[in-house]
């Protein structure tokens, strides 16, 4: 509202095709895309990989800008390019470990990270030329409506997708046999004992702590328990006879560097 109160202000201006195009292509890539793929990758970054990447989006752009536009950096600017880049390595390296207690900095955040970063560099370079013959009011107007635009078609498209498949999915379930199979008996754990690695107020923290120590081969599993007034995720790994045998079990775990410490519980039914 406010960019089309202030393109009103401005006066009515005639855009060619090509700038258009430049401007629609960048509102797709930097808004629809780019911002898509970072707010993606912020569920596997930490604090410190994002304001890595910020950094690492003005060096990409200034490379992108020597071969697009010709814009040759000084002897300082590649310098700090190298500079910078070489903190980069040292920052994310340490950070892509197996486990943490908090939000890590996971390869998947990274790969969506560096996608996010890309698209954003080819969309600022690609709207410079542009804004040449083209007002920076009605270059904002352009890049916002193709922008959102973009993110419009791909919610419909996406939604209709989903409403397909859930619909083929609702009718094979119907034309299934009706046959009742037979039912297992639950399975009776009567070990009093489990250990406890691992304890979050947020959910998605211990079910994704959770998914790791599983990929590890180790019986893991989550449980929600109430202390005062917070409500505790806890992660939990195996049931045991004894109290010794959990303490054994997760003094192998620590020291092979799978989990940092634990505690042995009482067992209860996830």
């Amino acid at each position: 509202v406010f960019l089309l109160a202030a393109l009103h202000l401005a006066g009515p201006t005639s855009i060619a095709a090509v700038p258009l195009l430049y401007l629609g292509l960048s509102g797709v890539l930097g808004i629809a895309v780019a911002d898509t793929l970072f707010f993606a990758a912020l569920q596997d970054l930490g604090p410190v990989a994002l304001v890595v990447f910020f950094m690492m989006g003005q060096i990409v752009t200034a490379l992108m800008a020597l071969f697009w536009l010709g814009e040759m950096p000084s002897l300082q600017a590649w310098a700090g390019i190298g500079i910078t880049l070489t903190g980069v390595g040292a920052v994310l390296w340490p950070k892509l470990g197996p486990k943490t207690s908090i939000v890590r900095t996971g390869l998947r955040g990274v790969l969506l990270g560096s996608f996010s970063m890309l698209c954003m560099s080819v969309s600022t370079v690609v709207a410079k030329p542009a804004l040449e013959s083209v007002s920076t009011i009605m270059a904002t107007l352009i890049r916002m409506i193709s922008g959102t635009l973009c993110i419009l078609v791909f919610g419909l498209v996406l939604g209709i997708g989903v409403l397909i498949m859930n619909t083929v999915r609702h009718l094979a379930v119907q034309d299934a046999p009706t046959e009742k199979a037979a039912t297992a008996p639950k399975k009776v754990i009567t070990d009093p004992f489990t250990l406890q690695v691992a304890a979050y107020l947020r959910p998605a923290y211990a079910k994704k702590y959770v998914q790791q120590l599983k990929k590890q081969g180790v019986d893991a599993y989550w449980s929600e328990a109430v202390r005062g007034d917070k409500k505790w995720y806890q992660v939990r790994v195996s049931h045991f006879a004894s109290k010794q045998a959990a303490r054994d079990y997760g003094q192998r775990l620590k020291s092979e560097g799978i989990i940092d410490d634990y505690y042995v519980a009482n067992y209860r039914r996830p």
